[in-house]
Protein backbone atom coordinates (compact mmCIF):
# COMPACT_ATOMS: atom_id res chain seq x y z
CA UNK A 1 0.00 0.00 0.00
CA UNK A 2 1.08 3.78 -0.88
CA UNK A 3 2.19 4.91 2.54
CA UNK A 4 0.90 8.40 1.11
CA UNK A 5 -2.32 7.01 0.64
CA UNK A 6 -2.48 4.89 3.87
CA UNK A 7 -5.69 5.83 6.93
CA UNK A 8 -5.02 4.51 10.04
CA UNK A 9 -7.05 1.57 10.55
CA UNK A 10 -9.45 2.03 13.39
CA UNK A 11 -11.60 -1.29 13.25
CA UNK A 12 -10.84 -4.41 12.17
CA UNK A 13 -12.90 -7.02 11.37
CA UNK A 14 -12.77 -10.90 10.91
CA UNK A 15 -14.43 -13.61 9.49
CA UNK A 16 -14.46 -16.51 11.25
CA UNK A 17 -15.17 -19.86 9.78
CA UNK A 18 -12.23 -21.12 7.77
CA UNK A 19 -10.08 -17.52 8.24
CA UNK A 20 -9.54 -18.28 12.39
CA UNK A 21 -11.13 -22.12 12.15
CA UNK A 22 -10.10 -24.71 10.23
CA UNK A 23 -13.61 -25.56 8.68
CA UNK A 24 -16.91 -24.44 8.65
CA UNK A 25 -18.72 -24.33 12.00
CA UNK A 26 -21.66 -25.97 10.54
CA UNK A 27 -19.38 -29.10 9.67
CA UNK A 28 -18.78 -29.05 13.88
CA UNK A 29 -20.19 -32.13 15.76
CA UNK A 30 -22.22 -31.18 19.13
CA UNK A 31 -19.84 -30.26 21.41
CA UNK A 32 -16.84 -30.43 19.46
CA UNK A 33 -15.70 -27.14 19.67
CA UNK A 34 -16.01 -27.35 23.66
CA UNK A 35 -14.29 -30.48 23.88
CA UNK A 36 -11.76 -31.27 21.40
CA UNK A 37 -8.11 -29.57 21.93
CA UNK A 38 -8.14 -25.86 20.81
CA UNK A 39 -5.53 -26.65 18.00
CA UNK A 40 -7.32 -29.09 16.28
CA UNK A 41 -10.14 -26.43 15.76
CA UNK A 42 -7.43 -23.05 15.28
CA UNK A 43 -4.22 -23.80 13.52
CA UNK A 44 -2.25 -21.18 15.86
CA UNK A 45 -4.07 -19.67 18.36
CA UNK A 46 -1.78 -18.17 20.10
CA UNK A 47 -0.77 -16.03 16.90
CA UNK A 48 -4.22 -14.81 16.32
CA UNK A 49 -4.74 -13.96 20.33
CA UNK A 50 -1.60 -12.02 20.57
CA UNK A 51 -2.36 -9.99 17.94
CA UNK A 52 -5.67 -9.36 19.25
CA UNK A 53 -4.86 -8.23 22.36
CA UNK A 54 -1.90 -6.29 20.87
CA UNK A 55 -4.57 -4.47 18.10
CA UNK A 56 -7.01 -4.03 21.74
CA UNK A 57 -4.30 -2.26 23.49
CA UNK A 58 -4.14 0.06 20.72
CA UNK A 59 -7.02 1.05 20.82
CA UNK A 60 -8.50 -0.56 17.69
CA UNK A 61 -12.27 -1.81 17.97
CA UNK A 62 -12.19 -5.67 16.76
CA UNK A 63 -15.45 -7.44 15.48
CA UNK A 64 -16.64 -10.80 14.31
CA UNK A 65 -19.04 -10.82 10.50
CA UNK A 66 -19.57 -14.15 10.42
CA UNK A 67 -22.13 -16.52 8.15
CA UNK A 68 -21.68 -18.77 11.35
CA UNK A 69 -23.14 -19.77 14.05
CA UNK A 70 -22.76 -17.13 16.94
CA UNK A 71 -22.85 -19.75 20.11
CA UNK A 72 -19.98 -21.77 18.57
CA UNK A 73 -18.42 -18.17 17.49
CA UNK A 74 -18.24 -17.28 21.12
CA UNK A 75 -17.73 -20.65 22.82
CA UNK A 76 -14.05 -20.60 20.53
CA UNK A 77 -13.07 -17.09 21.29
CA UNK A 78 -13.94 -17.83 25.05
CA UNK A 79 -11.67 -20.95 24.93
CA UNK A 80 -8.64 -19.05 22.87
CA UNK A 81 -8.49 -15.74 25.67
CA UNK A 82 -8.79 -18.01 28.69
CA UNK A 83 -7.55 -15.71 31.20
CA UNK A 84 -7.28 -12.67 29.38
CA UNK A 85 -10.05 -10.57 28.73
CA UNK A 86 -12.12 -11.23 25.27
CA UNK A 87 -11.67 -7.97 23.52
CA UNK A 88 -14.38 -9.15 21.01
CA UNK A 89 -17.32 -7.60 22.65
CA UNK A 90 -20.98 -9.62 22.04
CA UNK A 91 -22.53 -6.67 20.21
CA UNK A 92 -19.60 -7.04 17.85
CA UNK A 93 -20.11 -10.49 17.11
CA UNK A 94 -22.67 -10.20 14.23
CA UNK A 95 -23.96 -13.22 12.78
CA UNK A 96 -27.19 -14.01 10.47
CA UNK A 97 -29.27 -14.50 13.77
CA UNK A 98 -28.59 -11.04 14.33
CA UNK A 99 -29.44 -9.01 11.06
CA UNK A 100 -32.36 -11.68 10.59
CA UNK A 101 -33.91 -10.33 13.96
CA UNK A 102 -33.38 -6.61 12.95
CA UNK A 103 -34.69 -6.86 9.35
CA UNK A 104 -37.28 -9.81 10.18
CA UNK A 105 -36.17 -11.97 7.26
CA UNK A 106 -35.03 -15.77 7.45
CA UNK A 107 -31.58 -16.16 7.12
CA UNK A 108 -30.36 -19.29 8.97
CA UNK A 109 -26.93 -19.47 10.72
CA UNK A 110 -24.61 -21.85 8.55
CA UNK A 111 -26.44 -20.72 5.35
CA UNK A 112 -25.19 -17.68 2.91
CA UNK A 113 -27.26 -14.64 2.44
CA UNK A 114 -30.64 -14.05 0.64
CA UNK A 115 -30.85 -12.01 -1.76
CA UNK A 116 -28.98 -7.86 -1.37
CA UNK A 117 -27.29 -8.97 1.72
CA UNK A 118 -23.51 -9.92 2.55
CA UNK A 119 -20.72 -9.44 4.32
CA UNK A 120 -20.97 -5.30 4.04
CA UNK A 121 -24.22 -5.58 5.64
CA UNK A 122 -22.80 -6.85 8.52
CA UNK A 123 -20.25 -4.60 8.74
CA UNK A 124 -22.35 -1.70 8.47
CA UNK A 125 -24.55 -3.24 11.63
CA UNK A 126 -21.53 -3.38 13.30
CA UNK A 127 -20.05 0.40 12.71
CA UNK A 128 -23.89 1.56 13.64
CA UNK A 129 -23.78 0.40 16.76
CA UNK A 130 -21.61 2.53 17.65
CA UNK A 131 -23.16 5.65 17.19
CA UNK A 132 -25.11 5.70 19.79
CA UNK A 133 -22.05 6.28 21.17
CA UNK A 134 -21.25 8.87 19.09
CA UNK A 135 -18.02 7.37 17.52
CA UNK A 136 -18.49 6.94 13.50
CA UNK A 137 -15.79 5.57 11.02
CA UNK A 138 -14.61 6.38 7.55
CA UNK A 139 -15.08 3.28 4.99
CA UNK A 140 -11.26 3.38 4.59
CA UNK A 141 -10.74 3.27 8.57
CA UNK A 142 -12.60 -0.38 8.49
CA UNK A 143 -10.23 -3.32 7.62
CA UNK A 144 -12.35 -6.81 6.78
CA UNK A 145 -9.98 -9.96 6.52
CA UNK A 146 -11.40 -12.54 5.29
CA UNK A 147 -10.91 -16.04 3.50
CA UNK A 148 -13.69 -15.71 0.58
CA UNK A 149 -12.73 -13.20 -2.68
CA UNK A 150 -16.70 -12.27 -2.99
CA UNK A 151 -16.53 -10.80 0.42
CA UNK A 152 -13.46 -9.38 -0.50
CA UNK A 153 -14.67 -8.06 -3.64
CA UNK A 154 -18.20 -6.93 -1.72
CA UNK A 155 -16.15 -5.16 0.96
CA UNK A 156 -13.86 -3.61 -2.34
CA UNK A 157 -17.39 -1.80 -3.56
CA UNK A 158 -17.72 -0.40 -0.69
CA UNK A 159 -14.20 1.33 0.13
CA UNK A 160 -13.52 -0.47 2.76
CA UNK A 161 -10.21 -1.93 3.15
CA UNK A 162 -9.55 -5.43 2.96
CA UNK A 163 -7.34 -8.50 3.58
CA UNK A 164 -7.55 -11.72 1.58
CA UNK A 165 -6.88 -14.16 3.77
CA UNK A 166 -6.81 -18.01 3.36
CA UNK A 167 -6.97 -18.74 7.15
CA UNK A 168 -4.77 -19.46 9.88
CA UNK A 169 -5.87 -22.83 8.69
CA UNK A 170 -2.90 -24.93 7.20
CA UNK A 171 -5.57 -27.05 5.44
CA UNK A 172 -6.19 -23.72 3.41
CA UNK A 173 -2.53 -23.18 1.47
CA UNK A 174 -2.27 -19.67 2.72
CA UNK A 175 -2.13 -18.08 -0.50
CA UNK A 176 -1.30 -14.97 -0.89
CA UNK A 177 -1.27 -14.78 2.89
CA UNK A 178 1.43 -17.34 4.16
CA UNK A 179 1.07 -18.48 7.90
CA UNK A 180 4.36 -17.96 9.04
CA UNK A 181 4.81 -14.63 7.76
CA UNK A 182 2.26 -13.89 10.31
CA UNK A 183 3.49 -15.81 13.06
CA UNK A 184 7.19 -14.04 12.35
CA UNK A 185 5.25 -10.59 12.53
CA UNK A 186 2.64 -11.17 15.75
CA UNK A 187 4.21 -14.20 17.74
CA UNK A 188 6.90 -12.78 19.81
CA UNK A 189 7.23 -9.21 19.72
CA UNK A 190 6.96 -6.82 22.08
CA UNK A 191 4.12 -4.18 22.97
CA UNK A 192 6.63 -1.27 21.42
CA UNK A 193 7.47 -3.11 19.01
CA UNK A 194 3.79 -3.94 17.59
CA UNK A 195 2.75 -0.25 16.01
CA UNK A 196 5.79 -0.29 13.74
CA UNK A 197 4.99 -3.85 12.59
CA UNK A 198 1.07 -3.68 12.47
CA UNK A 199 2.44 -0.58 9.78
CA UNK A 200 4.13 -3.30 7.85
CA UNK A 201 1.84 -5.38 7.79
CA UNK A 202 -0.84 -3.44 6.43
CA UNK A 203 1.42 -2.25 4.03
CA UNK A 204 2.23 -5.32 2.64
CA UNK A 205 -0.98 -7.19 2.49
CA UNK A 206 -3.90 -4.78 3.19
CA UNK A 207 -5.92 -2.93 0.09
CA UNK A 208 -8.31 -0.79 -1.12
Amino acid sequence: MDAANRQEIKMVVWDFDGTITKKHSCFFQKDFYIEEKLSSIVADPLVFRNLNLYLNKMGIQLGIASFGKRDIITSILDRIFEREKNPFLPKNIITPKVIAKRDDIRWEEGFEPPPRYNKVTMIQHLLSSYLDEGITFDNKEVLLIDDSLVNCAHAKDSAYRYIFLQGFNRDHGFNPLALENVKEMFKSISKDEFASIWTKFLDTYAQF
